[in-house]
């Protein structure tokens, strides 16, 4: 919609009127035959901002309640509830209206009696938004690129299978995972492999399952030479060993099929 089809006083007095208060009479096409165009409504407040680009004008209508709770998880809630946009006096969220210029019928500027009296509880005056801090939220937003740049980096490759997604993002609330092809690295020692991702597909390179449970064997005197570097390889003993009381549990609860 362009200025053009806003009445010329309308447009001027938009303009001019920053921060007054004004009564503003709106004409809302009834959708109910045949009073097609004759529905209306009155809006009172301040002249917060008029947009020419965008052909809106808002208004600062005074006090309002508080955001419900379910709304308060919503990206507009952190403005919305700020102490800048709080009243001194009533602790209430100040009200905002946003009217489409075109569709105003006729503008009235009030003076401040006849305002008081339409609106007691109205806002003396405009009420100051704070800059964004911007150094803040490019910290915000890096934080969150890198978070899904982290996601990206966890989701199976195409030679992965269902079960394998699964069982990364369950493996990986407690131990560290990465994809490697088609395989699900844990802490950079035990490797579980698809398209089962169970337990008999698990297993720690170079050295058997054998040979992993006799490392975990405190009673077996051969242990030296079932690895040279025998302490690391009873560390990687007891890492397999705790990938597989995972593993049993995960495929017990979502009942994954081997």
């Amino acid at each position: 919609m362009s200025l053009e089809s806003i009445p010329a006083d309308v447009q001027n007095a938009l303009q001019t009127n920053i921060s007054m208060p004004v009564q503003l009479t709106v004409m809302y096409p009834s959708f109910q035959a045949p009073d097609y165009s004759t529905g209306t409504d009155s809006v009172v407040g301040r002249i917060w901002a008029f947009d020419t680009v965008s052909n809106l004008v808002v208004l600062e209508t005074g006090n309002s309640s508080a955001l419900p709770p379910a709304m308060r998880r919503a990206a507009a809630s952190a403005v919305y509830e700020a102490g800048s946009t709080r009243g001194p006096s009533s602790g209430l969220v100040t009200g905002f209206k946003i009217v489409r210029a075109s569709s105003i019928k006729q503008l009235k500027v009030l003076n401040e009696a006849q305002y008081e009296k339409l609106m007691p509880h109205g806002p003396s005056q405009l009420t100051h938004i704070s800059a964004v801090p911007v150094a803040a939220m490019e910290v915000r937003e890096a934080a969150a690129t890198k978070k899904c740049q982290e996601r990206s980096m966890q989701l199976a490759p195409s030679e992965a299978s269902d079960i394998g997604q699964i069982v990364f993002d369950a493996v990986n609330k407690t131990l560290p995972c990465r994809w490697h092809e088609s395989h699900i690295i844990v802490l950079d020692e035990v490797v579980i492999s698809g398209p089962s991702y169970s337990v008999s597909a698990t297993y720690v390179p170079s050295l058997s399952r054998n040979q992993l449970e006799r490392l975990l064997n405190d009673d077996d005197v051969d242990a030296v030479q079932i690895a040279s570097h025998v302490e690391r390889a009873k560390d990687k003993a007891r890492t397999w060993l705790r990938v597989t009381k995972v593993l049993d549990g995960i495929h017990t609860k979502f009942a994954l099929v081997e």
